[in-house]
């Protein structure tokens, strides 16, 4: 594929971010559907499917792991990585002034984006990505933008890294390396009586759960992926229908089913929980996650590209709110579910099955999508934390120059 410029790329009406919206939104219910159980329960058991003793609950664990758990979180890092090559290929069609510098424009925005994400980790949610997501893009600005090769070079590497990576960890968790531990389930700060304990439990957290999805390669392959795509054009065509991809998607429609399936067999031989000790098992979902977030990332691609204004339409614009209000959609989350399940305020923290905390983050969600639905209706373009966001940007851009 080669580079196509942000000048002769054919600009795209605004309804045809939609699709990216749209998978966005999903992808947001799918984190709340999965950070509740870290939160409600504590760490280690969030993806656990360890067959709880109800059928509800056990029904709600496959559910939650099947659609979600390693499935969000890929699409939100490589929508991540096209926002921010469709971010400036805009700020260079729009014929800035010579002494406005893209690039620059970007890194404040990131650099504010940083900040907030600190402070939603050490507040609210230390489990949080929004740091991580900041760094990687940050780190990206120091040499980027490049020519598409460069991109692609980056992404090569990546990916190998991840390969290389998946492939030792299964092949010694299969030989039950001894050395291998299973993690033990440990309560998060959100069990915490004292509010000050909560704190203090909270930055550790943070360093451990956080801060290190900055170095995780699987987050930056498909940050670079997206970032990719979209810089040679192909995103761009593919979301105007003026290119189709179905051999494309097909493939990612098998890598799915294949990656779940082994998924599933993981689960029914009790090695999909972070504290497991059933090492062969465990091998088997770290073989079948990397084929089920890319199958995940190419169902949701098409699912949002071909759910049209006619069908559920009420439906729809819940998911197309969330999506345009991530921050907001995200922080929010997070506070309800502080309020919720934080043993200094009403304390839920364990006392309910995963059906009862699933449905905690539905509601959630449902909440925050019709605020955000009414928000965006009354003539606001972003939502409440995106226009903090980029009100620090733009003070830190003054800064700068």
């Amino acid at each position: 594929m080669q580079p196509v410029s942000p000048e002769t790329t054919r600009p795209i009406a605004l309804e045809r971010f939609d699709t990216m919206d749209l998978a966005r939104g999903i992808a947001l219910l799918g984190v709340a559907m999965i950070n509740v159980h870290a939160i409600a329960r504590g760490w280690s058991s969030h993806y656990a499917l360890d067959l709880a003793d109800h059928s509800a609950d056990v029904l709600v664990e496959y559910l939650v792991g099947m659609l979600f758990a390693h499935r969000a979180i890929p699409t939100l890092a490589f929508l991540l990585g096209a926002g921010l090559a469709l971010q400036w290929q805009r700020s260079v069609r729009r014929e800035l002034a010579p002494s406005v510098d893209p690039v620059a424009a970007l890194r404040a925005k990131y650099q504010a984006l940083l900040f907030l994400g600190l402070a939603h980790a050490l507040v609210l949610w230390p489990g949080e990505i929004v740091t991580a997501y900041a760094l990687i893009v940050l780190i990206l600005l120091a040499y980027w933008p490049k020519p598409a090769p460069r991109v692609r070079l980056w992404l090569q590497i990546a990916s190998a890294l991840c390969v290389l990576s998946t492939l030792l960890f299964a092949i010694l968790l299969s030989g039950g390396a001894d050395a291998i531990e299973p993690i033990p389930l440990s309560a998060s700060s959100f069990a915490e009586r004292s509010m000050g304990a909560a704190q203090l439990l909270r930055i550790k957290e943070f360093l451990f759960y956080g801060l290190s999805q900055a170095v995780v390669f699987e987050v930056w392959c498909f940050v670079l992926l997206g970032l990719w795509l979209t810089q040679v054009g192909v995103l761009q065509r593919w979301l105007s229908g003026t290119l189709e991809l179905k051999a494309w998607f097909r493939l990612g429609f098998a890598a799915f089913l294949l990656g779940s399936g082994l998924e599933l067999l993981s689960a029914q031989l009790g090695g999909w929980g972070f504290a497991s000790d059933v090492h062969s098992a465990v091998s088997l979902r770290t073989f079948g996650a990397p084929l089920a977030m890319i199958g995940s990332l190419a169902g949701l691609l098409a699912l949002a590209r071909a759910w049209q204004t006619t069908r559920l339409p009420r439906l729809r614009s819940f998911f197309l709110a969330a999506g345009r209000t991530p921050l907001t959609q995200f922080f929010g989350q997070s506070l309800i579910f502080a309020i919720v399940f934080n043993d200094s305020l009403i304390g839920w923290h364990g006392d309910m099955g995963r059906a009862a905390y699933s449905t905690v983050a539905l509601i959630s969600f449902v909440l925050l999508a019709g605020f955000a639905r009414a928000w965006l209706a009354s003539g606001h373009q972003r939502g409440p934390v995106e226009m903090v966001w980029m009100r620090m940007a733009s003070w830190i851009e003054r800064r700068g120059n």
